[in-house]
C-alpha cells in the first residue's frame, strides 16, 4: 500500500508480483477505509474532506425537479423542499431515534421516490393542483423521515417518536394540510394511518383497505395450511405492502428492519407471491454467516440468463426481484468489512459485477432490483451506508394490541364456525 502511493507508484502484492500503475491511476480512499491503516499509510493519503453538508441535497432535487413534465410539478415542488426538508431532517437526527442510522440524503432520495409514484396517479390527460402536491409531499416526508422511527414502549410517551414527528408534521403542514384527528372510534390518529385519496381529496384511513380474512382450513393435508403460514392483513401490513408495491414499481430498493417477530419476512414473501405484478419474476435469497461475495454471485447468476453481449437479467419483457433476507448476518472481515454486501452494493449501484471465471467480462444487469429484510439486534447490526442509502426504509414494529386482536380473533371466528 505504501509503496503505490509514494512516487514510484508500484503496487506490491503478496505473491511479490510488482505492478506499475500508470500517471492518470489514484487511489481514493474514504475515512472508513483508513480506520486499520498504519500512520504511515495515512501520511501518504492527501485527504480531501467533505461534510454531508457541503454539497448537500440540493442538487441531487434540481435535477429531478427540472425532469418532471408538468409546469405546475416544477413550479412548486422546490417550494414543498425548502419548506420542510431542513428542519425535519434536524429534528429527526436531534431529537428522534430511528431503528438503523439513515443519513439525510437517503431521505431525500426517499421522498423524490414517493412523489414519483404519487404524482403518476394523475392520468397524462389532468394534473394534480397546487394542494393535491402539497398533500402528496406531506405523506411522502412522512414515510421517508418517519417510516424509519421506531417506538420504544419501555420509556412511554416520551419513547413514542412516531407520534412526535406527527406532531412536528401537522404543525409545520398547518393549516394547508390537516389529517383526522380519529377514525373509527381509533382516537389519536397519526398521519401514518392514512392515505391520499386523490378523487376526493381527503385522507381515508389504512384501515378500510384491509381485507376481510378467508378462513382456512387448518392442519398439514393437502387441503389445509399450516398455522405457521397463516396470514392474517392488519393495516401496519397492507399500507406497508402497497408503499413496498409504489417503490418497487418505480424500479428502486426497498428494505425492511426490525427485530424478530415483527414479520418482515412473511409481509415480503406475501407480496412476491400475490403482489407483484405479472411480469415480474421473483427469488428469495436466504443469507446467513458464512455467505461470502462469492457463494451471493453465485445464486444471483443462477436467477439471471444471457440477453445480448454483456447484459444479463430476466427474459426480455420481464423484471426480476431479488429478495435478500437477513441481509446483515454475513461474516465481518478481520478489518470491518462484509465482501458479500460489498458486491450486493456494487450490483445496486454500478448495475454490474465481474464474472469469476472470467475476469475480463462484466456482466450489466439489466431490470433486476432487490428488496431486503434485517434485524438490527444480530449480526452486524447495522449495514455499509453505502449500501444503505440504496434502499427506501420501513421501520417494522410488534404489532399492537388492536392488531393482536385483529390477528387471532379471525383465526379464531373462522376455526369455530367451520367446525
Amino acid at each position: 500500500m505504501n509503496t503505490v502511493m509514494d512516487d514510484n507508484k508500484v503496487l506490491t502484492l503478496v505473491s511479490n508480483e510488482r505492478v506499475p500503475l500508470s500517471d492518470g491511476m489514484r487511489m481514493l480512499f474514504e475515512i472508513d477505509s483508513l480506520a486499520n491503516a498504519t500512520p504511515a499509510t495515512v501520511s501518504r493519503a492527501g485527504i480531501l474532506y467533505l461534510n454531508e453538508s457541503d454539497v448537500g441535497w440540493r442538487p441531487m432535487v434540481d435535477s429531478w425537479v427540472q425532469k418532471r413534465e408538468r409546469e405546475v410539478e416544477r413550479a412548486h415542488l422546490p417550494g414543498m423542499f425548502d419548506k420542510y426538508i431542513e428542519r425535519v431532517a434536524e429534528e429527526v437526527r436531534r431529537r428522534y431515534k430511528t431503528i438503523t442510522p439513515v443519513v439525510m440524503i437517503s431521505g431525500v432520495t426517499s421522498v423524490t421516490r414517493y412523489m414519483d409514484s404519487f404524482l403518476e396517479d394523475w392520468a397524462p390527460e389532468t394534473e394534480p393542483t397546487p394542494e393535491d402536491i402539497e398533500h402528496c409531499f406531506v405523506l411522502s416526508m412522512a414515510w421517508a423521515f418517519g417510516g424509519a422511527l421506531t417506538v420504544d414502549r419501555t420509556k412511554g410517551v416520551a419513547g413514542d417518536y412516531r407520534r412526535a414527528f406527527h406532531d412536528l408534521l401537522c404543525e409545520m403542514a398547518a393549516p394547508n394540510v390537516k389529517f383526522p384527528k380519529e377514525y373509527e372510534g381509533v382516537e389519536d390518529a397519526l398521519c401514518f394511518d392514512f392515505y391520499y385519496n386523490r378523487e376526493h381529496k381527503e385522507y381515508r384511513p389504512w384501515s378500510e383497505r384491509v381485507e376481510k380474512y378467508v378462513h382456512v382450513p387448518i392442519g398439514t393435508s393437502a387441503d389445509e395450511r399450516p398455522f405457521d403460514r397463516i396470514t392474517v392483513q392488519t393495516v401496519d401490513s397492507i399500507r406497508v405492502s402497497t408503499l413496498m408495491d409504489r417503490v418497487v414499481k418505480q424500479g428502486h430498493s426497498v428494505m425492511l428492519v426490525g427485530t424478530a417477530g415483527t414479520g418482515k419476512s412473511t409481509l415480503v414473501k406475501n407480496y412476491l407471491n400475490t403482489g407483484v405484478p405479472a411480469n415480474f419474476d421473483t427469488k428469495v435469497i436466504n443469507a446467513n454467516y458464512f455467505m461470502d461475495s462469492k457463494a451471493l454471485q453465485s445464486q444471483l447468476d443462477s436467477s439471471i440468463d444471457k440477453r445480448s453481449g454483456r447484459v444479463f437479467g430476466p427474459p426480455t419483457g420481464r423484471k426480476m426481484v431479488i429478495f435478500v433476507d437477513d441481509l446483515n448476518l454475513p461474516y465481518i472481515e478481520t478489518y470491518g468489512t462484509q465482501n458479500s454486501l460489498s458486491l450486493l452494493r456494487q450490483a445496486i449501484d454500478h448495475g454490474s459485477f465481474f464474472d469469476r471465471d472470467d475476469l475480463g467480462l462484466k456482466k450489466e444487469l439489466a431490470d433486476v432490483q432487490f428488496i431486503s429484510a434485517m434485524n438490527p439486534t444480530a449480526g452486524s447490526f447495522k449495514i455499509a451506508m453505502r449500501l444503505q442509502r440504496q434502499f427506501t426504509l420501513f421501520a417494522t414494529l410488534m404489532p399492537s394490541d388492536g392488531d393482536l386482536q385483529t390477528i387471532y380473533q379471525s383465526i379464531m371466528d373462522g376455526h369455530f364456525r367451520v367446525n
